[in-house]
């Protein structure tokens, strides 16, 4: 059978809780949508569910023309046009990066301060704003606030595999993919190179290597030991445990859950 596309998620906030989507369109820096929002700290570094796991439980949802934020009984609403946002310009750091990102507006930061109890600032990186990909996999490719590739493919087979090995089987959610590719073999997309899927095309650099997240419970935000442990059993390579495949997109265009992926 031919390789597919079963799932299409978007994360619109860093670390958030993520939106599975039928369709979507393939920009340079990610999805539409996908993680151009981002929560920092008052010095402006990111955020993220390795030191907070609590953003697990905070929901997204695109309806009309805002992204919708609920924690609990406790929602806001977002314009998606930055246009409407009125914070100030910041330098905001992610990892090793420094990039120009606007606060969304101060009464999005007091939701997320009460929220999470503690100051933070709560960001949007507008499209002409360039972030490169590590020009040692992919030269003059840009990413937006994800960790450092605008796409992560994973196939159903590679989490079978895992599952098979794990006493409590675990969701794909754990580890957090863009694209879920069925039909494959398990951990085939280690070797993958460039693919088409619906009208867009995409080159894949290097597999993923994973850090503490996918032992965090995206229903609950409590952190265990697995899939790590296993995972360090038979997919670590130079003292990195290895899952899924990391991709920028060479041409852009929409993409469907059903559309059918070609190795090229």
């Amino acid at each position: 059978m031919a390789l597919q596309i079963s799932e299409l998620n978007i994360y619109p906030v860093k670390g958030l809780k993520g939106i599975s989507v039928k369709e979507t369109e393939a920009l340079e820096k990610g999805f539409r949508y996908d993680r151009r929002w981002m929560l920092t700290d008052t010095t402006g570094k990111f955020i993220s569910q390795r030191e907070t796991p609590m953003l697990a439980l905070i929901h997204t949802a695109i309806i009309g023309e805002s992204l919708v934020i609920t924690y609990e009984d406790s929602s806001i609403m977002v314009p998606l046009n930055s246009q409407h946002y009125s914070g100030s310009k910041e330098k905001v750091t992610i990892w090793d990066d420094e990039v120009e990102a606007r606060i969304v507006g101060k009464n999005f930061n007091d939701w997320f301060s009460d929220v999470l109890g503690e100051k933070v600032w709560f960001c949007f990186q507008h499209e002409s704003k360039k972030r490169e990909v590590e020009k040692k996999y992919g030269a003059n490719s840009m990413v937006s606030f994800a960790d450092g590739y605008p796409y992560l493919f994973i196939s159903d087979a590679s989490l079978k595999d895992l599952n098979d090995k794990l006493e409590q089987p675990i969701p794909m959610n754990r580890f957090r993919p863009n694209i879920v590719v069925a039909n494959a073999k398990p951990f085939e997309e280690d070797t993958w190179g460039k693919l088409s899927a619906g009208d867009a095309i995409f080159h894949c650099l290097k597999p993923c290597a994973k850090c503490q997240i996918p032992t965090i419970n995206q229903e609950t935000g409590k952190m265990g030991k697995e899939p790590t442990k296993t995972l360090a059993t038979f997919r670590k390579h130079e003292h990195k445990i290895l899952f899924g495949m990391n991709a920028v997109v060479e041409k852009q265009g929409v993409v469907k859950v059903g559309d059918v992926v070609t190795l090229l």
